[in-house]
């Protein structure tokens, strides 16, 4: 059990709505390349459902846009980051549940095994889960775009 959910309870008890609205308020947004953010409860944060609807809106995405998607794939990868091998497994079971191929690394990769991994395998598109440079407690969600 995450840490957090103890602080929910605690707060739902106090009643003290501002911190609700704090994480449930607003959503994470992408920034550079994806989303990063602290993990905990709520939209704010990195957690399995943010990580399953963004991964939903990215497979409506794809199928919009790149008719044969659904064969070329995406590739995902993740890092040694608490929950990215979690993530990475969300994500890939959202896309395999949608009929997409897909190519999850077996281990930590760095980063641009990913864009790599696209160009190699000729994917639609690439999913990296992890927050870089950012604070440990912090994981991220990186998209790529096949190139061609």
């Amino acid at each position: 059990m995450w840490e957090q959910e103890r602080n929910w309870k605690i707060l739902w008890r106090g009643k003290m709505w501002g911190s609700y609205n704090c994480v449930f308020g607003e959503r994470i947004s992408f920034g550079t390349a994806g989303l990063r953010s602290r993990m905990g409860a709520g939209y704010a944060y990195m957690n399995d459902l943010v990580v399953l609807q963004t991964t939903q809106g990215i497979a409506s995405y794809l199928q919009e846009q790149i008719p044969d998607c659904l064969g070329k794939g995406v590739v995902i990868g993740y890092d040694a980051r608490h929950h990215s091998n979690e993530f990475a497994e969300i994500a890939s079971a959202v896309l395999l549940s949608k009929g997409f191929e897909v190519y999850l690394c077996q281990g930590f990769v760095p980063t641009p095994f990913v864009p790599f991994g696209i160009l190699e395998l000729g994917c639609a598109a690439g999913i990296m889960v992890t927050a870089s440079h950012n604070p440990k407690l912090d994981n991220g969600y990186k998209a790529y775009w096949h190139s061609r």
